[in-house]
């Protein structure tokens, strides 16, 4: 687990919601520089939606399997979880939601549109999840 995942596990007390925000947030922030954001664009924007699903598909196939490096550090206390295996679940409808946010972000003319997107499907995900 790297340096910046292990304060956000710390800093957010093992909330997963808000630790894959703020992952989101590092892409955006650090990997989307405003140079490399037309370029981009031009690339996501004019994709059909089939050409972009494979982009998509691919980017989670090989996501990075030190993700499950933080499970143990994860509060699953408020999660409807009773297994590892349910809590995997939850963790890769999450990557998928955040990955597909951040090739998402590329079609938005705003910043703060394409975020707000992401924390609505965030906030609806957590209606099913979350223990009341």
């Amino acid at each position: 687990m790297n340096m910046q995942m292990q304060e956000n596990v710390i800093k957010f007390k093992g909330d997963i919601f808000k630790i894959f925000i703020s992952m989101y947030d590092c892409v955006d922030k650090n990997l989307i520089k405003s140079d490399d954001m037309e370029f981009y664009r031009k690339i996501f924007g004019n994709l059909k939606t089939s050409e972009d699903s494979k982009i998509f598909k691919k980017i989670v196939e090989e996501r990075p399997k030190k993700i499950k490096d933080f499970y143990e550090y994860i509060d699953t206390s408020n999660l409807r979880v009773n297994s590892k295996e349910e809590f995997e679940i939850v963790e890769k409808i999450l990557f998928t939601i955040t990955t597909k946010a951040i090739v998402m972000r590329f079609k938005y003319d705003s910043k703060e549109e394409a975020r707000e997107n992401y924390l609505k499907q965030i906030e609806y995900l957590k209606y099913g999840i979350v223990k009341k």
